[in-house]
């Protein structure tokens, strides 16, 4: 990426020494965990600046390759049908009508655990979980049923970290403000709403 954007320098340090400096960083995450020292093998520690600036690096190029086809079709995508990618917490993939689908992905190392419910914590945090988790999960699902089966394993891992199901349950049918979604988001939830609504009634 330094060679494509033509940078010679940072600071002052030479390009050399940047990406010795950046590998070492990689190769030598490490934390410890009940007086236990452990070697972070894959990916990178949450936090860290440089866990962000590595995929925007790799999002530059990804991103080339999307410029390009809308250059060359005048303008239009050029779709891939059945082309499917991951980027963070996020699933795409072009479904053979055209139609882009789209859910919440987790990664392989992805394990269930949250705050518990019966910590310490301040109360407004054990509130905000289920709360954020759920918008993610309504801002992402493209479709009702991947909603539902996102918000079905969001219960289930909340209920194995001792949440209430009386508080799960309220915090699921809460009615949120929709000044924070988009126009379409909001239409999305809204129609989330209905279907939930239908399906209750059977």
């Amino acid at each position: 990426m330094l060679d494509y954007l033509n940078i010679k320098q940072i600071n002052g340090l030479k390009i050399e020494t940047t990406i010795r400096l950046c590998r070492f960083v990689v190769q030598n995450n490490s934390f410890s965990y009940n007086d236990k020292y452990y070697h972070e093998i894959r990916g990178g520690a949450m936090g860290s600046p440089l866990a962000l600036t590595i995929p925007n690096c790799y999002m530059l190029f990804f991103e080339r390759d999307i410029i390009k086809q809308i250059n060359n079709g005048g303008g239009l995508y050029i779709s891939q049908v059945g082309y499917s990618t991951n980027f963070l917490d996020l699933y795409i993939e072009n479904l053979k009508n055209g139609e882009l689908f789209t859910e919440v992905y987790h990664k392989p190392s992805y394990e269930p655990y949250y705050l518990p419910f019966n910590s310490v914590h301040p109360m407004y945090m054990k509130k905000n979980i289920p709360f954020a988790m759920l918008i993610r999960t309504i801002k992402y699902c493209s479709l009702f049923e991947a909603y539902l089966n996102e918000r079905e394993k969001l219960r289930i891992t909340l209920l194995l970290n001792k949440y209430p199901g009386e508080f799960i349950e309220k915090k699921f049918s809460h009615k949120y403000k929709l000044k924070c979604f988009t126009y379409d988001e909001r239409n999305r939830i809204s129609s989330y709403n209905q279907n939930d609504e239908i399906q209750k009634s059977f």
